[in-house]
């Protein structure tokens, strides 16, 4: 099982890095198109965890212990299948591959070059720092705080599906208003995660979880939406790699420290501290991704993409 579970871990993240590769390079870097792609999936995403894989899964358990893996494999299948009819992208010029750890270095080395994208890798990892470590308790805090039972459980964990498929959903419109720098910077996430902390019911705790996924769900939209638009073709996967490797690196050691501060500080310590940890990271996320940094970074994406493509056309002129 811990082999399976190794395997399913090295598939997602092949998946993942692939994906984050593809988008940009089919839709042409365009910014706009690239925030309505990302909020499409990020809001199918959101609506089949948080609305139709919890009954699913309950129902097809209730057939057989084995029928859910089966279910999930014949999933896996179906998806490859719909992926082999995706538009093909056009082939890009042979270059020499070098050793896989020069090609990490190289992802790397870019991302921590650029001005910008440290700041949007940073973000993701203190929020996995922090939310992982209320993920921890939750259990435990939703029925020995919030004295909910096993079906209302259930009920709360939608109230942060609903709030990611609006977020997902108002994304565009945030961006226009406050610019992708401001929606970032906002405290949003830190004002839920304190408010949660310190609901006296469950109602206002499950309002808490709406307003957190709203935030979380335009976020996880527009960030990746910013990395895609600036980083050359030929590193995206690398440099996606790279960053998603620093966000998930945080995440068990936040779930750890939560566990633990949850069993010295109380229940609702994890929540509070999260949310002192994400307002701390604004302050510092707030000049690393501002608006101003952002439009320049685009400027000067969307300059290197015509450089290349007037090269290549001189190339093919010559050729």
């Amino acid at each position: 099982m811990f082999a399976v579970a190794f395997l399913l871990g090295i598939g997602q993240v092949f998946f993942d890095t692939a994906s984050l590769a593809y988008l940009p390079e089919l839709l042409e870097r365009e910014p706009a198109a690239l925030r309505r792609a990302n909020a499409r999936l990020q809001g199918t995403q959101r609506a089949l965890e948080g609305f139709v894989r919890p009954p699913t899964g309950s129902f097809l358990f209730t057939l057989g212990r084995g029928v859910p893996i089966v279910a999930d494999a014949v999933s896996f299948l179906a998806s490859s299948l719909t992926i082999s009819t995706l538009p093909k992208t056009a082939p890009k010029p042979a270059q020499a591959r070098g050793p896989l750890l020069k090609d990490a270095r190289e992802g790397a080395a870019f991302l921590f070059g650029n001005k910008l994208l440290p700041g949007l890798s940073l973000r993701p990892a203190v929020g996995n720092f922090a939310f992982m470590g209320t993920n921890a308790v939750m259990v435990l805090f939703v029925r020995e705080t919030l004295h909910l039972g096993v079906a209302a459980y259930g009920l709360f964990l939608t109230a942060s599906a609903l709030g990611g498929l609006g977020g997902s959903a108002i994304a565009g419109s945030l961006d226009r208003r406050l610019g992708t720098g401001g929606t970032l910077t906002a405290a949003v996430e830190a004002a839920a995660l304190l408010g949660i902390g310190l609901s006296p019911n469950a109602w206002l705790a499950g309002c808490g979880e709406v307003v957190m996924g709203v935030a979380m769900g335009a976020t996880m939209v527009l960030g990746p939406s910013v990395r895609q638009a600036i980083v050359p073709d030929e590193l995206m996967g690398r440099v996606g790699a790279t960053g998603r490797l620093i966000a998930l690196s945080a995440g068990p050691l936040g779930a750890v420290f939560g566990g633990w501060l949850a069993h010295v500080a109380g229940l609702r310590a994890p929540f509070l501290f999260g949310a002192a940890v994400l307002a701390s990271m604004i302050v510092v996320a707030a000049r690393l991704t501002s608006n101003k940094r952002i439009a320049a970074e685009l400027a000067a994406a969307k300059k290197r993409a015509l450089s290349t493509t007037q090269e290549r056309a001189g190339q093919l002129a010559t050729a």
